[in-house]
């Protein structure tokens, strides 16, 4: 088994700017790898203020893609804070579930940014304590609960997570990787249980070698749904000099007409994304 250092530097590598080919970012393993080890990350948000994140470090008591901070969750959540605050936007008043949510980021900033109901969710349950606690900590209400992408739990998920009523934000940040192409059907299908008619699905992925990215989205597309690339929120524009500029993109996917013939809640669009 590919030891953690070794998965993590995997899942690290990234396109760049610098040519139009594919080319490898020249690094220094030890020191990509040290946001990873420390036990705490800070972040700071126009409108969710300080928030501080522990993590389990990649070197301590767990060995878990889950318990660390990923760069394009802090991406994500970065854009839904510049659209925070605004009255019948994306986040006033939304119900809004996370996928793959890890530390749950983008649920706390959505849950501080005037969502009503937020439930973050992820297949690891070990994370869920660190999740809970990172939330309580920033203010933020929210609920943790454990699921798993198969079509058992896609058919239960609704009922499970927010009493039979689908949501009207679905957020998920770097659940795309060529390691588990064998469960990308399964997430698009938990996208069409949760989503409502009209809801937001917006999904933050970090462009790596490989372009799993494009084969996930082409896979989507042949299941009805509509992809579109979001530019940055207002408010939420990288400072200059940012390292995650063109690292991370945000994209939004449009459920499938198909999927407006389940039961569940009665959510009008929110174009504000």
């Amino acid at each position: 088994m590919a030891s953690w250092s070794a998965l993590l530097g995997a899942l690290l590598v990234h396109r760049t700017n610098a040519s139009p080919s594919t080319v490898l970012a020249p690094y220094d393993p030890a020191a990509v790898i040290q946001p990873y080890n420390v036990a705490e990350r800070r972040y700071r948000f126009a409108n969710a203020g300080n928030i501080t994140m522990r993590q389990a470090a990649a070197s301590g008591i767990a060995s878990s893609l889950s318990t660390v901070m990923w760069d394009a969750g802090y991406v994500l959540a970065r854009h839904l804070d510049g659209l925070a605050g605004r009255p019948g936007g994306l986040l006033d008043q939304a119900s809004v579930v996370e996928l793959g949510a890890g530390l749950g980021l983008p649920s706390i900033v959505a849950a501080l940014g005037g969502a009503s109901t937020v439930v973050a969710t992820d297949g690891d349950a070990k994370c869920l304590p660190l999740l809970a606690a990172n939330a309580e900590r920033a203010g933020a209400s929210l609920s943790a609960h454990a699921l798993a992408w198969v079509d058992a739990a896609a058919g239960q998920a609704v009922e499970l997570l927010n009493g039979g009523r689908r949501f009207d934000v679905v957020l998920a940040a770097d659940v795309v990787y060529a390691g588990n192409a064998g469960a990308w059907r399964a997430l698009l299908k938990v996208l069409r249980v949760l989503a409502a008619p009209g809801a937001a699905i917006l999904l933050a992925q970090t462009i790596r070698l490989g372009d799993s990215h494009v084969a996930f989205f082409r896979l989507a597309r042949s299941r009805g749904f509509e992809v579109e690339t979001l530019p940055p929120a207002p408010g939420a524009e990288p400072e200059d000099g940012d390292a995650l500029a063109g690292k991370v993109r945000i994209y939004r996917l449009s459920v499938p007409p198909a999927a407006e013939c389940l039961g569940g809640a009665a959510s009008g669009s929110r174009a504000d994304t």
